[in-house]
């Protein structure tokens, strides 16, 4: 298990920049970060943001979850999700170096079929590694171990997440348009972006949450689930801003909000109903928590199946002319023109191919649908097409609360 001087040093070291050596199949460890570009903060983030189980350390079977999700991840979305925050970035790059030390392995096997010497040790490393139940990382006792000792902890996770690759039930999600269409989950990162955007409707691009904020977001969802007991008094919201308020400053950052969210949905089910029981707020805080994790899940599965089914060429890119038939479709009686279109498509185009990806057609919608009222109607007041957006994300909205 990793405790956080352990996720300082792993970070690190495997969070530099990718090294791209000049043998082909051979593996360079990335340059160590200055220890200063590190954070306490953002070691604990990580830190909470792996631990699934709430038991305050990183197991192997919540690193390798975390890296097999990040492997999986198609190129654009992660420069989607790089650019969400430095840890961000962080994270990605320990992804990528930990990709990059698997394909080593695998070319460095021999005709035979057989690992090479190495390899095997670093094998053996790894069993009797999940033996003890400790990583090796966590005998390091300090930041200036050396590259090859922790290349070779690194090497032992990284064999692991293998393994746990080639074994695991868990179904990610599939390349679309591939033969496997119904396989999908929802990943971390899509609740990560319906949740920022949930929190903009508040901040009034400040950047932080205060009671009042808190108090207009639990009446909104009040008004959504038709349910007046979510209403929640001042004295409530003040307490959970406290509870929320990770750095002391009397507030709610966007990060906060989101950790807090997302440790919700880590929460078992015997966990969330102690959670609930805690107090009448506590029990409010978590129907929202169960409400956002349903509504997202229900509308990344709406979007799936829009884009499976305007994807023409079945090669998990829409193209001008896909777009147009899916807003067409999807909002009847309304017309959009080609130069709507395409810049509809510019907008959404991030990595500048001139189509729009699953990822990047999904990222749309989760903020949009994420929109209160108020903004939904800011946003429909700029410009004729983008009233026909709204259009579109009304007919969305509907779509999802049927799936």
């Amino acid at each position: 298990m990793l405790q956080q001087d352990d996720v300082r040093r792993l970070i690190l070291q495997w969070a530099g920049s990718t090294v791209i050596p000049e043998k082909k199949g051979a593996f360079q460890p990335p340059p160590m970060l200055n220890p200063t570009s590190l954070t306490r903060d953002e070691v604990i983030s990580f830190v909470q943001h792996l631990d699934k189980d709430g038991d305050g350390h990183i197991d192997i079977t919540e690193f390798c979850d975390f890296i097999i999700e990040g492997m999986s991840l198609s190129v654009s979305d992660r420069d989607m999700y790089s650019e969400q925050s430095t840890l961000h970035q962080k994270l990605m790059s320990i992804i990528t170096n930990v990709e990059r030390r698997l394909v080593a392995m695998t070319l460095s096997e021999e005709g035979d079929g057989l690992l090479s010497t190495t390899t095997s040790n670093e094998l053996n490393n790894s069993a009797a590694s999940n033996t003890a139940g400790k990583s090796s990382t966590s005998e390091s006792t300090s930041e200036s171990t050396s590259v090859q000792s922790n290349e070779t902890a690194a090497t032992a996770t990284a064999t692991a997440t293998a393994t746990t690759l080639g074994n695991s039930e868990t179904r990610l999600m599939p390349v679309v348009g591939s033969e496997d269409q119904n396989l999908f989950v929802v990943k971390e990162e899509h609740y990560d972006v319906a949740l920022r955007a949930l929190f903009r409707n508040y901040d009034e691009k400040t950047g932080t949450l205060h009671a009042d904020a808190l108090r207009e977001l639990m009446l909104d969802f009040a008004a959504d689930s038709k349910d007046g007991s979510l209403e929640a008094t001042m004295e409530e919201c003040n307490m959970f801003v406290r509870a929320m308020d990770r750095d002391g400053d009397g507030s709610i950052s966007e990060d906060e909000l989101v950790l807090f969210f997302q440790k919700g949905y880590s929460l078992t089910e015997n966990k969330r109903i102690k959670f609930s029981q805690r107090s009448a707020m506590h029990s409010k805080m978590m129907r929202v928590i169960v409400m956002t994790e349903t509504s997202t899940q229900k509308r990344v599965e709406a979007v799936h199946q829009l884009f499976v089914e305007h994807d023409a060429r079945g090669v998990g890119e829409m193209e001008g002319a896909d777009i147009g038939r899916m807003i067409r479709s999807t909002i009847s009686g309304v017309e959009v023109d080609g130069e709507e279109v395409e810049n509809f498509v510019r907008a959404l185009d991030r990595d500048g191919d001139g189509s729009i990806a699953f990822g990047e057609l999904l990222f749309f919608f989760l903020k949009g649908l994420a929109q209160n009222l108020q903004k939904r109607e800011e946003f429909a007041s700029r410009s004729p097409f983008h009233l026909k957006l709204d259009l579109l994300m009304d007919a969305m909205r509907s779509r999802a609360e049927q799936t």
